[in-house]
């Protein structure tokens, strides 16, 4: 008998130490592709559930399941530059409970409160002003829970690009379609001339796993580069990440976003929602990163909104109304730094269209440099937290 119980906890231990746990694998830069392929053969054999990711030679690797085994083999291969286990973001982003030159300037009127704040120095004017070219020529990747594509709204813009969830390529949330809207929706949009692709990396729950959002970087980064050498996307490329969470330490997301930026592309990440120091998140606090913080219509600091020195600049995140799932004219409210963000995306393609592009970086300083300063109240005791709302210059 004692000898049948050992014998099954030997199996049972056998077991575990096999049991395989979500990893990230990122290899050295400049790898060739046939070493990967080679490794993943001879090293790991026949994986499920994996998944390779590349923005380029500076950033690439896979995402799978591992036995201990297997990560201890990966981790003293010369060609691999580091292991960490995989984990999950949410979407930032809820329905409101509230619910109830030569160029031309154009006035939409009456309008949506956010674009009216971001078009505007004083509170409280809800008229969108802003100029003809409004983001044209611009390729804004929206990192979600996927697009409603065929909301009226979009006016054949909008794009399915790829799903890395187990489900439909549809929005079963409506937060993707949501964030896609206050971009660059013709009636909710702050660049209503953008092109936007949905990369699906979230589910009908709102949870995205770690690996999922960074293949979906990298995604973005090598599709912009294919589309800049076919001649697209001439005034700049732009990713969204209206998700996030606290840190673990996640090099490989920090790698993606600097991958990214590099290649010229903006990224702009939703603060938090967790009413807590930004530099404590990602892919917020991620080098390059342009973080955006919420406010509401009042210019009060949001409530739930992340705060810091992490946070670049501000921008409308409370009853925000824009575009929804159902139906191809549906509209919600949403509350959460995820409709800051896009606010500041689609600004960035606003401005790189009317003014000309320029570098993520020097166009998020300019950002934050031409916002409104100094009138958004709640900020005593968050130390660091700009006091910066997003400006278009327009009026």
């Amino acid at each position: 008998m004692r000898l049948f119980f050992f014998i099954q906890l030997l199996l049972v231990g056998i077991a575990y130490a096999q049991e395989k746990t979500p990893y990230i694998v990122v290899f050295q830069p400049n790898t060739p592709l046939g070493l990967i392929d080679g490794l993943l053969k001879t090293v790991l054999g026949l994986l499920d559930s994996l998944t390779q990711f590349t923005s380029g030679p500076s950033f690439s690797g896979i995402a799978a399941r591992l036995t201990p085994s297997q990560a201890d083999s990966l981790r003293q291969n010369p060609s691999v530059k580091y292991i960490e286990k995989d984990g999950v973001f949410t979407t930032l982003g809820s329905l409101s409970l509230k619910r109830h030159s030569k160029r031309t300037m154009l006035n939409q009127s009456p309008g949506i409160w956010g674009l009216g704040r971001v078009s505007h120095r004083a509170k409280g004017v809800n008229n969108y002003v802003f100029d003809d070219s409004a983001g044209s020529g611009t390729c804004i990747y929206v990192v979600d829970s996927g697009i409603n594509t065929g909301h009226q709204e979009f006016e054949g813009r909008a794009s399915f690009l790829y799903n890395w969830v187990y489900e439909s390529t549809d929005d079963l949330s409506g937060h993707g379609t949501a964030v896609a809207g206050t971009i660059a929706a013709r009636t909710f949009g702050v660049a209503k001339k953008a092109n936007l692709y949905s990369l699906k990396a979230c589910d009908r729950n709102g949870n995205c796993d770690v690996s999922k959002v960074i293949s979906a970087i990298a995604y973005a980064t090598s599709d912009y580069r294919t589309k800049v050498n076919n001649g697209q996307c001439k005034n700049g490329g732009f990713i969204n990440l209206s998700l996030g969470g606290i840190s673990a330490g996640w090099q490989s997301v920090k790698d993606s976003v600097v991958a990214a930026t590099q290649a010229g592309i903006l990224v702009v990440a939703a603060a938090g929602n967790d009413h807590a120091n930004t530099q404590n998140y990602l892919p917020a606090s991620a080098p390059g990163a342009c973080a955006v913080g919420a406010t509401d219509s009042n210019d009060g600091f949001a409530s739930f909104s992340n705060w810091g020195a992490t946070v670049a600049v501000l921008a409308p995140g409370v009853y925000v109304q824009s575009t929804f799932i159902g139906s191809n004219t549906a509209t919600a409210y949403f509350d959460g730094t995820s409709m800051a963000a896009p606010h500041v995306v689609g600004l960035g393609a606003y401005l790189n269209a009317k003014n000309g592009k320029q570098s993520p970086v020097a166009l998020c300083n300019y950002i934050k440099s031409t916002s409104t300063q100094n009138t958004v109240t709640g900020l005593g005791g968050l130390t660091g937290t700009p006091n910066k709302i997003a400006y278009n210059g327009a009026a």
